[in-house]
Order: C-alpha cells, then sequence, then structure tokens
C-alpha cells in the first residue's frame, strides 16, 4: 500500500492503463468508511498487546542450535518444550545420584538442552551421525546395528541412560539390549534408571 492509498480523505480510481488517480473525498462519502466499535478496537489491541507479549518472550528464550535433520538418519529431534521438559527430569533425578552421569543415546536434542540446564552434569552422547561430533570428547559414534562396539570407558558406567532409537529399528527388543551399557561398575548393585523414547 502506498502513502497515496493509505492517506484518509483521498480514493483511489484505477484506470485501466494501471495509472493511480488520486481524487478528493467529498465529506458525504466519509459515511462509507468501515469503522470499528470501542469494544472490536479493544478486542483487537489487547489481541495485538497479547501477541507482541508472546514475541517478546520467545525472543528471550534461547534456542540450542542442532544440526539439520536428516530424515534418511530416521532423525526427528524434540521441541524446545520437550526437551526442555525431559532435560529438566533428568537433571532433578541427577539431584538424587552422588556421582551422576548421563548417556543419552540417539538423544543429541536432549543432551544439548541437559548441557544448557545443567551443565556441570556428565553427558555423554552415542550417536549415528558424526556431523555431531562438533561435541569433542562428549560424542562417542554408535550404531544399533553393533550395540557392543564403544570404548570400554563408556561400558558400564552411567548410572542414567535415555535412549530414543530410530524408528527403523524393528526389533525393540534387541535395540534395548544396548542399554546395559549403563550397569555401574562402581557399585554393583547400583540401580541404574533407564528411559527409552519411543512411539
Amino acid at each position: 500500500m502506498t502513502s497515496a492509498e493509505g492517506s484518509l480523505g483521498k480514493e483511489l480510481e484505477h484506470p485501466p492503463n494501471g495509472a493511480v488517480v488520486v481524487n478528493d473525498v467529498r465529506e458525504d462519502d466519509e459515511d462509507d468508511v468501515p469503522m470499528l466499535s470501542s469494544q472490536a478496537l479493544e478486542a483487537l489491541k489487547e489481541f495485538l498487546a497479547e501477541q507482541n507479549r508472546e514475541l517478546e518472550a520467545a525472543d528471550d528464550v534461547e534456542e540450542v542450535a542442532l544440526v539439520a535433520e536428516d530424515w534418511r538418519l530416521s532423525q526427528f529431534w524434540y521441541d524446545r518444550r520437550t526437551a526442555e521438559t525431559v532435560a529438566a527430569e533428568i537433571a532433578t533425578l541427577c539431584q538424587t545420584l552422588a556421582s551422576p552421569r548421563v548417556s543419552c543415546i540417539a538423544c543429541p536434542t536432549l543432551y544439548a538442552y541437559l548441557k544448557k540446564i545443567v551443565p556441570e552434569v556428565p553427558a555423554q552422547l552415542l550417536e549415528y551421525d558424526k556431523r555431531f561430533e562438533q561435541y569433542g570428547t562428549d560424542f562417542t559414534f554408535y550404531d544399533y546395528n553393533q550395540p557392543e562396539d564403544i570404548p570400554s570407558s563408556l561400558k558400564h558406567s552411567f548410572p542414567i541412560v535415555v535412549a530414543d532409537p530410530p524408528y527403523l529399528i524393528v526389533d525393540m527388543g534387541e535395540a534395548f539390549n544396548m542399554i546395559f551399557i549403563s550397569w555401574c561398575d562402581c557399585m554393583p548393585c547400583a540401580i541404574v534408571r533407564i528411559y527409552f523414547c519411543y512411539k
């Protein structure tokens, strides 16, 4: 809309040749201008104010940056709300342990939010996608088809394990077998909390 189109008291004509002609509006034409009732105007103002508050709140929330999902690898990241909720639950659970360590198997979104919410808790991401090597020593390549093929330093060392296997894994029982990397060797009878996320 041009300033001429938005000016009150002006009327536009659009002749066939594409030119725009602005004519003065006569007094009696002002009755045809649509007007909002005072209640509708207040409701609109309230709606717009709420939208602005939501936008400002969203701007204040720091998103966690991840690599793009790769559907060929059956990757579907958690949304912010889900990731924060699960990370908060894991953080609460960590408070009950003397030496919490968290293994995030195929759930990089959770790993990233754990590091944001409780950076002091050691967390390890076991993931097939090598783009996550950007996490340095917190990343370990992991293939569900070879569940025992992990560094010996990681075996039997996690009291908390969260696994979210790709939906392409047909045999969930077999996928569950890989969870046994979590048994804590310092306390043979330790209870290991295992969270298995799947549809």
